[in-house]
């Protein structure tokens, strides 16, 4: 499946710049629908397939899940925080207007504003991802407090625009699931589809009261669930029909139907209809993941979802702030400069946190 996944954050990419080579994918939005339904296959998988026996432990597991995320965030995050450094002393040292503090400039300017309890709250979630979701719910009052809002366009500064690396709210509500999906993804198929009606229905009110807009109908995490539970229900399938005979023929068809359905959703009209494209990608999941398992170039592809969806604005960012000729503001340029350096990514770090968290599963062999 790596290369679905590659796609899917070549659609987020595209949707935060212009179509990759005219192509805009599923859309930004319901690409991050589709990375949590991944996301709840792939934990299904590694809770009942990975994590058992002697291996059965939640620090062990929520460990190497914070190994897999924060690692490379924190580059990121780093990098960010030099790069706004260099540019500040751009601004005053070359321009000599000294106002120019890089993707700080919003925190910086607005810190005489809030509290010291809001500020750090702010600093806190940039540096650990968790709540970074809940800056959508909330204002800054005039006494520096933060407030509880429903509708976080009316308020002014808007929250997010304090967050560094503002694409991260949804490795938020992926903390969230991991730390509940031991709990749930080992249930039984009744449980789980209850779970969903739940979240669907939890949606289905929201909307009938007029919340109808961002974030309600996209970084709530309980209406989010209904996502992420619909990976579960694909993990399912998967061990349902893993040990019986699916003719090569009809693995690749859904393969093939999977891609198709990703390149033209926007022109196939599943746009208006999206919650068609996601029961079918639920559905497919199973197969391509019997089929493409052990492509072993298909997976690498796939490990460079991750740093492409963390990294794609830091590097738009960049190419904005330098006017590199030729790559400012196209979607295919930022792409392939995302891709690159996410291959260095990759093979600087992730991989070898990847080692890392390898051996700690297969060195454990009793509770912890």
């Amino acid at each position: 499946m790596g290369f679905i996944r590659l796609l899917l954050a070549a659609a987020v990419v595209a949707g935060h710049s212009t179509p990759i080579f005219g192509f805009q994918f599923i859309g930004g939005d319901d690409a991050v629908h589709a990375f949590f339904i991944l996301s709840g296959f792939y934990m299904s998988f590694i809770l009942n397939e990975k994590y058992i026996q002697a291996n059965e432990s939640y620090r062990l597991y929520i460990s190497n899940r914070f190994m897999r995320i924060y690692p490379a965030y924190w580059v990121i995050l780093g990098l960010i925080l030099v790069s706004s450094i260099v540019q500040h002393y751009y601004s005053v040292v070359i321009n000599a207007f000294g106002h120019d503090y890089g993707q700080l400039t919003g925190l910086i300017t607005f810190f005489h504003q809030m509290s010291p309890l809001t500020f750090a709250y702010i600093v806190l979630i940039n540096v650990f991802i968790i709540g970074q979701d809940t800056l959508m719910f909330l204002g800054l009052s005039n006494s520096g407090s933060l407030f509880f809002t429903t509708n976080y366009a009316l308020t002014y500064p808007q929250l997010h625009f304090f967050l560094l690396i503002p694409q991260a709210w949804a490795l938020s509500l992926e903390i969230l699931f991991y730390c509940i999906a031991p709990f749930i993804v080992r249930r039984n198929w009744k449980f789980v589809i209850v779970l969903m009606c739940v979240s669907l229905a939890l949606r289905m009110v929201l909307i009938k009261f007029g919340f109808t807009y961002d974030p309600w109908v996209y970084r709530f995490f309980p209406t989010e669930l209904l996502f992420f539970l619909l990976g579960n229900i694909s993990y399912k399938i998967y061990a349902n029909i893993k040990h019986k005979i699916v003719t090569r023929r009809n693995l690749v068809f859904a393969w093939v139907l999977l891609l198709v359905s990703t390149f033209a959703y926007k022109s196939s009209g599943l746009a208006q209809y999206s919650i068609i494209y996601f029961f079918s990608f639920a559905g497919l999941l199973p197969y391509v993941f019997l089929l493409s398992k052990n492509w072993k170039f298909d997976r690498y592809l796939g490990e460079l979802a991750y740093p492409i969806y963390i990294s794609h604005i830091f590097i738009l960012y960049i190419i904005g702030a330098m006017s590199i000729p030729g790559l400012k503001g196209t979607g295919t340029n930022l792409f392939f400069a995302t891709l690159l350096f996410s291959f260095l990514l990759y093979e600087g770090v992730i991989r070898k946190v990847d080692k890392m968290r390898q051996r700690r599963v297969t060195s454990i062999r009793y509770h912890i």
